[in-house]
């Protein structure tokens, strides 16, 4: 058994498995955030010890967590959903951090282990996260709508912005009617909607489809040089098949 090194600001906190370490804005977190930032949620996430490792887990009905792995990457983990696996990740054997997104701040937590655990056992459990859906086909068309659409989620801390562009940005930063842009996403939206994801049943459902397209890794951040390419270009990418 490790205890996990929690860092937050100028704290660092000792977890002893098998207590879990919840954090957020209510008081009853183990570590309060911002009490007054109503963008957090009251238990934003935990960190939890299953199966001889730590986990972190999305708590949140609302507000999806971001968790920066090792190699810089920044990935979604999505809302909780009732009747669906817990939104998780299996913490690395080097540590990862967690942004926690609010209204008037994001805070960043550090999680490591106080002794490295077997990266073979953290290999075999997997990130965690897992659905039915099989991933859409995207052409380069719909995949240059996306980008855009999550490219702040996809800058390094502290340039790491998540949220989602309009249409109106979108469509101003590629070029293309704000028509077009629209019935480009809401293709993908409805793809993955009807293969039973949750969260895109609103009516402005792009957050969810931001956070579902980087946690199944349809989109990544080595698109951004693919994106700067594309807009780079000239011409009228309206005939462009979808």
């Amino acid at each position: 058994m490790s205890d996990l090194l929690v860092s937050v600001r100028d704290d660092t906190v000792a977890v002893t498995p098998p207590e879990p370490f919840t954090f957020g804005r209510h008081e009853s977190c183990s570590y309060v955030l911002d009490p007054l930032d109503r963008g957090i949620s009251r238990v934003a996430g935990a960190f939890v010890w299953e199966n001889e490792v730590w986990w972190i887990v999305n708590r949140s009905t609302k507000r999806a967590l971001h968790v920066v792995d090792p190699l810089g990457l920044s990935v979604p983990l999505p809302v909780a959903r009732s009747g669906w696996p817990p939104s998780k990740r299996a913490v690395d054997p080097g540590g990862l951090r967690v942004l926690v997104a609010g209204d008037v701040w994001t805070h960043e937590l550090q999680a490591s282990y106080s002794a490295p655990p077997l990266s073979s056992t953290i290999a075999e459990l997997g990130p965690g996260l897992t659905t039915s859906a099989h991933s859409p086909v995207l052409t380069d068309a719909r995949r240059l709508v996306l980008v855009a659409l999550v490219s702040g989620y996809l800058q390094r801390f502290p340039r790491y912005d998540p949220r989602p562009l309009t249409y109106a940005e979108i469509a101003d930063l590629v070029n293309l009617p704000r028509s077009t842009v629209v019935k480009r996403i809401e293709a993908v939206r409805d793809q993955l909607r009807a293969q039973g994801l949750p969260g895109l049943e609103d009516a402005d459902a792009r957050r969810p489809l931001a956070e579902w397209l980087l946690a199944m890794r349809l989109v990544t951040p080595s698109d951004l040089d693919w994106l700067a390419s594309q807009v780079g270009l000239d011409g009228n990418r309206t005939s462009e098949p979808e």
